[in-house]
Parts: C-alpha cells; structure tokens; sequence
C-alpha cells in the first residue's frame, strides 16, 4: 500500500509524491461541492460516476456507474494510469437500457466540464468483462499515458463513454478529473511533513 506523504497543488495540474512513486486519484463526475479549478456545471449530471445526462444527446436512459474495487488513479511517475469501473445491476446501479457494445476513454474536449453536446476522439480502449446481462459489465486495467495524454488527464479533458445498442453514440459518460484536496487536509499534510523533516535534522545532529 503506497503511502500519501505531500501534495502540491498548480493552476490545472497537481502531484501527490510519496517515497518512490507519485499517485493521483481520479474521480468520475464530482459534484459541484468538491474542491476544483473549474464550476461548469450548467449541464449534466455530476452526481453520477457515469450517467446518461453526461452522454451526447443525452439520451433517455437510467443506467449508472462509477468506480469500484480500487477505483481509479494515475502513477505521474511511470505514467501508468489504473481504472476499474463498473455498471448495471451487477456492481450496485441502473443497467444499461441496451446491450454494451463498447467503451473507450476520450479526449480532449475543447473545454474543461464540457457540457453535454461536447464530444473528443478516442484516447485508448477499455477491456470489457461481461456480467451476468448485456446490460450490466465492469473494465479493470491500466495502460501507460503518452506526455499529452497526461497533461489532458491533469487538466480534466479527459472522460469515460460507454457505447450500447440502445445508444451506439454514447449511453453512459463521466468525466476523469485529479482529486484536489480540502485546503484543511492539505495544511495538515504540509505541517505533517515539516515536522518529520525537522525530526529529521534533530537525529543527524
């Protein structure tokens, strides 16, 4: 288990660094309470991981889904970003209204939060695992980020877009954005680190 130890924060882009490795968190549609650089939240749905609300044409589905297991994250180190994501009545939301077809991660869109018309071409593919229905599933695996496709994820024009018969141009999307912490949790980190750095210096002595 990698160990949060600092984080720094940059106007779009930002990096948490532990001893050897360098993980982001990636959320899915956050809500407009979470802490991030951008407020467009004027279309869509953003209680959602993966809604229907998101996807182009907003088309008249019900279906859901989001993260599971260890959800998503990106290793900024060796560039290797990490998702596992679920839908339908397998994984605890809606099925789809139609049988997958396909799900790729897309990017970039023209704007951070697009609104819900705004599409981008494929980024990289998503290995399907089939559930118990066409209409329920889940895509767990990594894949390592070229240097533009990394400053898309961190500047949050990146997004998810499952495919189905019911809506072959998209039935469920979520956008990929970088956690940002509360600014409370990110002076206690900073006073945590000074502390062990000053420890530290004390112990050479």
């Amino acid at each position: 288990m990698k160990a949060w130890v600092h984080v720094l924060i940059t106007p779009c882009v930002w990096a948490v660094v532990n001893a050897g490795a360098a993980l982001i968190e990636i959320d899915l549609s956050p809500s407009p309470g979470d802490a991030l650089s951008n407020t467009n939240y004027t279309l869509g749905d953003h209680t959602q991981g993966l809604s229907a609300l998101n996807a182009v044409g907003q088309p008249a589905s019900p279906a859901t889904g989001g993260e599971i297991g260890a959800g998503i994250y990106y290793d900024d180190v060796s560039n290797l970003l990490t998702w596992n994501i679920g839908y339908g009545s397998d994984h605890g939301f809606v099925d789809l209204a139609g049988n997958f077809s396909v799900a790729h991660i897309h990017g970039p869109v023209a704007v951070q939060f697009p609104s819900a018309n705004t599409g981008a071409g494929v980024v990289l593919g998503l290995t399907h695992t089939a559930g118990s229905s066409g209409l329920t599933g889940s895509f767990s695996g990594s894949s390592t980020l070229s240097a533009g496709a990394e400053s898309d994820l961190l500047n949050n024009l990146l997004y998810i877009n499952i495919h189905s018969s019911f809506a072959p141009g998209g039935e469920l999307r979520g956008q990929l954005v970088p956690v940002i912490p509360e600014p409370t949790s990110l002076a206690l980190i900073s006073v945590a680190g000074v502390l062990g750095w000053a420890m530290r210096r004390r112990l050479r002595r």
